[in-house]
C-alpha cells in the first residue's frame, strides 16, 4: 500500500482531528488502531503518514508505531494525537464510520491521557 509521508514538524504538535496547535506543556489524548490483516504500512514505521476521511473531506495525520514502541506492545499498528476529549470522540466516531477505511483500520481504541 503506498501513502503520503507527512513531515513531523507540521503534524506532531498539532491536534490530528481539529488541527489547533498543540502546547509543549499541555495535556494530549490519543486513539489507537490496529490494521487489518492484509495491511502492510511497516515500510512507514516510525513516520506520519496521511489518512484520507472521504466522508469529512479532510486528511488526518496518522502516526506508523515502530517495532518495539510502547504503542506496539500495547496492540496499535497505528496512532493519533488529539487535543481533547471531544475531538477524541468526534474522531474515533467518524473512523468507526468511515466506510473508504474499512480495510485498513480496526479496533479503533481510546488511550488513557
Amino acid at each position: 500500500m503506498k501513502a503520503t509521508i507527512m513531515a513531523d514538524e507540521d503534524v506532531l504538535s498539532r491536534c490530528a482531528w481539529c488541527g489547533m496547535g498543540i502546547d509543549e506543556e499541555a495535556e494530549v489524548y490519543g486513539l489507537g488502531a490496529m490494521f487489518c490483516r492484509d495491511v502492510d504500512l511497516s515500510e512507514y514505521e516510525s513516520q506520519v503518514i496521511e489518512l484520507k476521511i472521504l466522508t469529512e473531506n479532510r486528511i488526518v495525520p496518522m502516526m506508523i508505531a515502530a517495532k518495539g514502541s510502547d504503542a506496539k506492545k500495547a496492540g496499535h499498528d497505528a496512532m493519533f494525537m488529539l487535543c481533547s476529549n471531544e475531538c477524541a470522540n468526534e474522531m474515533r466516531e467518524t473512523l468507526l464510520e468511515e466506510t473508504s477505511i474499512e480495510n485498513i483500520l480496526k479496533n479503533i481504541d481510546r488511550i488513557s491521557n
